[in-house]
This record gives C-alpha cells, structure tokens and sequence, in this order.
C-alpha cells in the first residue's frame, strides 16, 4: 500500500540505496552484525524491507502487523537496554510505527487489502505511540505534523470526530509555526471533513480547501483527493 505520506513520498520509509561493489544490501549487512546485536540502521533497512515485501507482496495483512509489531518491540526494548542510543533507536521505531498505522488505516479507498477492526485497532495504538516518539525523537516539523495527521486520520476511522479535530488542529499549529504552508492546508481541509463527518456541514468550506490544492499543483492535487476518497469510506458517498 505504498500510499504517499504528508512528507511527498511513499510511505515513510528511510530511504535505503541500492547494494553496490562498495556498499552491501541492507539484508547483507544486517546478517553481517554479531547474533545478539542491531544496530539502529539495521533496524530501519529490516522496517525498509518489510513493508516493500508487503507493498509489493500478497498483502497479508495478519502477518504483516505480527512482524511489524515484533520489529517495533525488538526497537524499543533496544532503546531501554541502551540509554546512551535512545534517541536513535527511537528515531528507528518511527517509520515502524507510522507505516502500521498507514498501511491499517482503512480510508485510503483504494481497495488493495481489507483492513479488520483487530487491524484498524492495532494501527490507531502505532498512531498514538507515533505522536510520543515523534515529540521525544523526530527531527523536524513536519515529521511531528505528520504524526499528527496520521492519528487524526485513526481518530476519524474509530468515530471519534471531536479527538480527531483537535489532531489535526494541533498538527496545523505546528505547520503554521514552521511556514509548512501546504501541511496547514491540508490540515484545515481534514477538520472540515472530520466536523462534516460529526453531522456538521463544512462542505463548502472543504470544497474551497481542495481548490487551493488543486491549485497550487505538486502533490497538491493527491492530498486533495485524499478528502473524497475518506469520505467515500466513512461517510458512504463524496462529500
């Protein structure tokens, strides 16, 4: 489910380069490490290499929350046994955790895999542990921002319209305090959609959201499809 994140990519995966003469494949260097020891890039290749064999895989969605889940125990554990590399081995559970709450979220509307309640429930849990690690290790604004958005997003698929506002409304503070100028656009769009869903009529004021991103071009355009595609998922038709 290789779905672009609020960072213009795929899902937020560290970017990993192709094996080389000089420079080993992520799975080679991972084996290459002494039996009881992971280094906190071998961890992220190993997320790396998880979630490509998922996006590219048979999409098992079961076994892909047990290893996810087993990589992000095996990643903080690591960070509690090392304290001198905390940071770092927290910096390597966040694409773990954002990724499982990505690929559980069922509003994508692109039918690729069905997504269970024991599913959604796991990915809301990564959601919320994604927003701590994010406010504890993440390097920038925009990967807190994205935080944000993911557990908003979780907040609308689990009904609770009122928490899931006040996400993405925190997420929007913090886009307006880094001049991320399309996040807290986006951001204002998913409140409106979030208020409508709560029996609310934002229409319009959405409507004039997803116009500014058609706009302003770039990723702009797939954010805002973004809305009608949720809405088809929570809320039964286009908004």
């Amino acid at each position: 489910m290789a779905h672009r994140s609020l960072l213009a990519g795929t899902l937020i995966c560290l970017a990993i380069p192709a094996a080389t003469q000089d420079s080993p494949s992520p799975a080679t260097a991972m084996s290459e490490e002494a039996l009881l020891e992971t280094a906190p890039k071998s961890l992220r290749a190993a997320n790396y290499i998880l979630s490509k064999t998922f996006d590219r895989g048979t999409k098992d969605m079961d076994a892909y929350t047990y290893l996810a889940k087993l990589l992000l125990q095996h990643t903080l554990n690591l960070a509690e046994q090392h304290p001198a590399q905390a940071r770092d081995y927290k910096r390597a559970a966040l694409p773990i955790t954002y990724n499982l709450a990505a690929n559980t979220w069922p509003g994508w509307g692109d039918g690729q895999v069905v997504v269970r309640d024991h599913h959604r429930r796991l990915g809301l849990e990564a959601a919320r542990l994604d927003v701590r690690l994010a406010a504890e290790a993440a390097p920038t604004a925009q990967r807190r921002f994205n935080s944000q958005w993911i557990l908003g997003a979780h907040l609308i698929a689990d009904r609770a319209y009122a928490d899931a506002v006040a996400a993405f409304d925190t997420g929007r503070a913090l886009a307006v305090e880094a001049d991320l100028e399309l996040s807290a656009t986006v951001a204002q769009g998913w409140i409106h959609l979030a208020n409508t869903l709560a029996g609310g009529d934002e229409t319009q004021a959405l409507a004039v959201i997803e116009a500014k991103l058609i706009e302003q071009g770039g990723d702009g355009p797939f954010f805002a499809a973004q809305y009608a595609a949720a809405y088809a998922v929570f809320g039964g038709s286009s908004p």
